[in-house]
């Protein structure tokens, strides 16, 4: 991605021709071991965008959910969810970049590292979409115990993904 495409990537972030050029990047760094950081800031960027953008969209359903809701046992649990949510938004919003640091100055690439930082980030996306997905499921309906509780797991999920990642940050501190 060029420069003058930063003014449109909020536009076309969730383009299906930058999510095919996002794979294209990370299965090559994983077949051949190279990469460039310029093109794993690219893959840094566009994932760390996903994931806020999906954060945001589950806080607002979330809060329209709970303005709907008139049973007062289940406010305290969706204001709950609201909160841990976005806690995980301000730690997104302040996570370093990894993808970047994964390529060392010779251009080599750490596989083992690579391939665990994309499945947290597959994990971690994955469970935001079936959370904003069940949200929007149950937006319009009363929600019942057990409903609650899927919420509760699914936002569970994704923090124990987020602390995931930072220890994977770390690991690769020390090593750098």
């Amino acid at each position: 991605m060029g420069k003058g495409m930063d003014a449109n990537y909020k536009r076309f972030a969730y383009n299906s021709n930058n999510i095919i050029r996002i794979a294209t990047i990370l299965q090559k760094s994983l077949n051949n071991g190279k990469g460039s950081s310029v093109e794993m800031k690219e893959v840094g960027k566009y994932i760390m965008h996903y994931i806020r953008m999906n954060l945001e969209d589950c806080i607002k359903g979330l809060k329209v959910i709970n303005n709907n809701e008139s049973n007062n046992s289940n406010d305290d649990r969706l204001n709950e969810v609201i909160h841990t949510l976005k806690r995980i938004l301000q730690d997104v919003k302040h996570i370093p970049k990894a993808y970047e640091y994964m390529v060392g100055e010779n251009g080599m690439v750490n596989k083992a590292m690579l391939m665990t930082l994309i499945n947290i980030d597959s994990e971690m996306t994955s469970n935001l979409k079936l959370l904003n997905n069940y949200i929007t499921s149950v937006k319009d309906t009363y929600m019942n115990e057990s409903e609650i509780e899927e919420l509760c797991f699914l936002t569970g999920e994704i923090e124990l993904n987020i602390k995931e990642r930072y220890e994977l940050l770390k690991k690769l501190e020390f090593k750098g």
